[in-house]
């Protein structure tokens, strides 16, 4: 059995500052806002080729960039996030302030995977960020409260 991810512990570590904690963002959980990301019938927004020269830096910009236009950033770079990982589904959002450096290479090294969910503390929509067979997919969706 794989041991649950401390994810405080990890968000910490990856350099970003934990606010606070909730089980939901206005009726929406971390885990509906999983399903919605990882759904068979998204199309991704944008996609980052893996063998793209610095990837993981073009990836993370490119959900920064979508989470701004999104409203899922505030001023202070802050949201709510669920990394995804062992025992994570059952897990409550993350109020985060996001780091200034990149983080996405450090959360592949202590995670094994770039997987996360993002949304604005007012609700929908969600910001994902999710790896596919040889593409990043920064998915916006809307998932329904509930």
């Amino acid at each position: 059995m794989t041991t649950p991810i401390d994810v405080p512990a990890t968000l910490t570590g990856l350099g970003f500052t934990v606010l606070g904690s909730s089980a939901d963002v206005h009726g929406v959980t971390p885990w509906q806002a999983f399903k919605s990301v990882i759904n068979l019938a998204v199309e991704p927004d944008e996609r980052v080729d893996s063998d793209a020269p610095d990837e993981l830096g073009r990836t993370e910009q490119a959900w920064r960039t979508r989470a701004r236009a999104a409203g899922v950033l505030d001023e202070n770079d802050a949201c709510h996030l669920l990394i995804s990982g062992p025992g994570t589904s059952s897990m409550p959002w993350y109020h985060v302030r996001l780091p200034a450096e990149p983080f996405l290479e450090r959360l592949q090294e202590r995670t094994g995977k770039i997987d996360f969910v993002a949304i604005a503390a007012g609700g929908s929509p969600v910001v994902g960020l999710t790896e596919e067979e040889d593409e990043n997919w920064i998915v916006v969706t809307h998932p329904t409260p509930g």
